[in-house]
């Protein structure tokens, strides 16, 4: 299993065969145009450059919410020379729009756009793994898998009331709220500049105008940052820390059915405060369950949260496991999904009160 520190290889280096690969797959799967009459990749990019020109960089969706530079520029970049390298001439269209790229200032402000269920999801976020002290700027591989699998699985999630731990930008709630018709759904997260570009995604993907009230984060009472309705579904945001809240005041506000988390399981540190705040909102209600979607970095870490969360009473039942690829798809990660219950009876009826939820 790859390390998050392990370098990755440069996107120049693969071959054509994985650049079209891409192409094919994250781009145009999701939009109504047919390649499977085409034989060979070379030919399909070859013969349809202004169509995969308009459905990516040209697209107007990325127009309105632009996705970060340099990812366009490798994407174009990468089309340019595999074209060149076989000699076919390289549309006038393409040229342009990689040299305007070129000749226009990045921002450290960019979206990114998922395609879920029947349509896309367009997240507001910063372009750094760590942005101003938070790690919460960027949707990462567990969030992406998690949103997916509350699509497919939405009579899970179907009339629920559902608190989100570490929401960050949003995607999951997004889609929980945009498929699965939940009761309520909590939107939770503590770092300032994360919850104003959250209320920003919500607004923009839902298309609601909700009641907002911002509140700086100042004691250890959860903040309500937004009140609201999407649909039939109540939409809350919270200014919820885990290692300053006080457990006795979860449960004047918040009463889940079930818990969603992505990619939290990363820091040994924060351990003991994320399975204190599951214990105490999954042991009032033995139906309840936390769904956890965990990145696979190091096999270890995980082996140290599961093992410490079971001193708790708490056990977990995998749900799914994926393997995928990352931003620069050269190398494998995998994502697990837990479904996560705190245990109050004997073994055998422990087993069966977690399958019972699958």
């Amino acid at each position: 299993m790859n390390n998050s520190n392990e370098k990755h290889k440069n996107s120049n280096d693969l071959n054509p065969n994985v650049i079209l690969n891409k192409i094919k797959n994250e781009f145009l799967t999701s939009v109504p145009f047919r390649y499977s009459s085409i034989k060979n990749q070379v030919e399909f990019v070859a013969e349809n450059q202004n169509k995969i020109l308009n459905k990516t960089v040209s697209h107007k969706l990325n127009k309105k919410f632009p996705v970060k530079k340099s990812f366009q520029i490798d994407f174009l970049k990468n089309i340019i020379r595999m074209l060149e390298s076989i000699n076919v001439e390289v549309n006038e269209l393409v040229y342009k729009e990689y040299l305007k790229l070129l000749n226009t200032k990045d921002s450290d402000i960019h979206f990114s756009h998922f395609f879920i269920g029947n349509k896309y999801i367009s997240i507001k976020g910063k372009g750094n793994i760590i942005s101003d002290g938070t790690t919460g700027l960027v949707v990462w591989e567990a969030a992406k898998i998690l949103a997916h699998y509350c699509v497919k699985h939405k009579e899970l999630f179907y009339h629920k009331e559902i608190l989100e731990l570490g929401c960050g930008l949003g995607l999951n709630g997004i889609a929980a709220l945009l498929y699965c018709k939940p009761k309520q759904y909590y939107f939770t997260d503590v770092h300032d500049e994360v919850l104003e570009y959250l209320l920003y995604n919500i607004s923009q993907n839902l298309n609601e105008k909700f009641f907002t009230k911002f509140e700086k984060h100042q004691d250890d009472i959860p903040k309500i940052l937004l009140n609201g309705m999407y649909g039939l579904s109540n939409v809350t945001i919270l200014n919820f820390a885990w290692e300053t809240l006080k457990i006795s005041k979860i449960d004047e506000i918040i009463k889940p059915d079930l818990i969603l988390a992505a990619d939290v399981i990363y820091d040994l540190s924060t351990f003991h405060s994320l399975i204190n705040v599951l214990v105490e909102l999954l042991k009032k209600n033995e139906k309840s369950r936390a769904i956890l979607s965990c990145t696979i970095r190091n096999i270890s870490t995980l082996e140290a949260f599961l093992n410490h969360m079971h001193k708790y009473n708490l056990q977990e039942f995998l749900l799914t496991s994926v393997e995928t690829w990352s931003l620069n798809f050269d190398y494998k990660c995998e994502v697990k999904i837990f479904s996560v219950q705190y245990l109050i009876s004997n073994n055998a009826a422990r087993t069966h009160q977690v399958e019972e939820f699958i």
